[in-house]
């Protein structure tokens, strides 16, 4: 990242601490599917004409499997 601030690192923070606190949680993929990383997102340039903001969203899988 070009420009980090105190909020990237808060949330770091929070991944870091989530991953440490939850050892037993892991992804569950199937032994067939194939080790493909597939993204797709999605956006609405000035989705709520009030504020003028855009609106995105994303889906990632790993085979079959979502992971975020």
């Amino acid at each position: 990242m070009h420009s980090e601030t105190n909020v990237h690192f808060q949330a770091a923070k929070k991944v870091l601490r989530y991953l440490l606190l939850s050892p037993n949680q892991g992804l569950l993929l199937a032994s067939h599917n194939t080790v493909v990383l597939n993204a797709y997102c999605d956006n609405d340039w000035v989705g709520y004409p009030f504020t003028r903001r855009s609106i995105t969203g994303f889906y990632v899988l790993l085979g079959k499997s979502p992971i975020s």
